[in-house]
């Protein structure tokens, strides 16, 4: 008859099963009534079928001689081990979540703060962007934004999108019809709040092309030799748009070097 597998102890759990053997002589049964829980709960534990949660440390960590510290330390420590916060970097704007475009998915991941990290998150390279460079002077080509794809939260509540730099599904807009650009939210008739995206002013058509007049280089109407003119940035306009068109919106930009 093959012998049971034993079942190798996580480090929290093995803490525990020592201070089941240190202080009550290894009975689970003793332990458990010092912690003032089931035997159970205390015997799934050092057999490695249970991971302790805060409840049951909070007992422990009250038992005389026990460093409540070292317990959520260790638990705590192995939560960053499990718990991956690495969320993946895009090869461009996403109409969507990283899950629903795994082949706008580069290789490389980030790791991001474990209170921001969701499945719903990606980042992508500022150079990406170079809108955002006319806007904030502090941002970095190589610097990563950090990019919230799940916008079920505002749906009621659009005014949360004012001021965010968000994701713009906007036909002819740039790839894939994607833009990131800055929202702002205004009360509009009937005092019901609309949104705006500054978005690049769509280029003139061919019949207004012809029609305006002809310059010729280095010639002015007043006879005066031309002027270099400086180049200029791409006009933006505020231009209403629904809710439905947001795919996302920057949560945080992260310094990537």
């Amino acid at each position: 008859m093959a012998k049971k597998r034993k079942t190798k102890l996580s480090p929290i759990a093995s803490k525990i099963a020592g201070l089941v053997n240190d202080l009550a002589d290894g009975n689970n049964s003793k332990f458990a009534h010092m912690a003032g829980c089931s035997q159970s709960v205390i015997s799934r534990v050092v057999r490695g079928e249970k991971e302790p949660g805060a409840s049951l440390l909070k007992r422990i960590g009250a038992i005389e001689g026990v460093d409540v510290k070292e317990l959520f330390d260790l638990a705590q420590d192995q939560l960053r081990k499990t718990v991956s916060t690495f969320v993946p970097i895009a090869m461009g704007l996403l109409p969507g979540t990283p899950r629903a475009n795994p082949s706008l998915l580069t290789n490389q991941s980030v790791e991001v703060p474990a209170g921001l990290f969701t499945w719903s998150l990606y980042a992508l390279p500022a150079e990406k962007c170079q809108s955002l460079f006319d806007t904030d002077a502090n941002l970095n080509p190589s610097d990563l934004l950090v990019i919230e794809t799940d916008t079920s939260g505002f749906k009621n509540s659009i005014r949360s999108f004012d001021g965010k730099h968000c994701v713009v599904m906007e036909k002819g807009s740039g790839p894939n019809g994607m833009t990131l650009c800055k929202v702002s939210c205004s009360q509009g008739a009937k005092n019901k709040w609309q949104l705006f995206a500054e978005l690049p002013i769509k280029r003139s058509s061919r019949r207004e092309r012809d029609q305006r007049p002809i310059q010729i280089p280095g010639v002015t109407d007043g006879n005066e030799p031309e002027q270099p003119v400086e180049p200029k940035a791409p006009h933006l306009s505020d231009q209403m748009i629904r809710y439905t068109q947001i795919r996302g919106f920057v949560v945080i930009s992260m310094r990537y070097f």
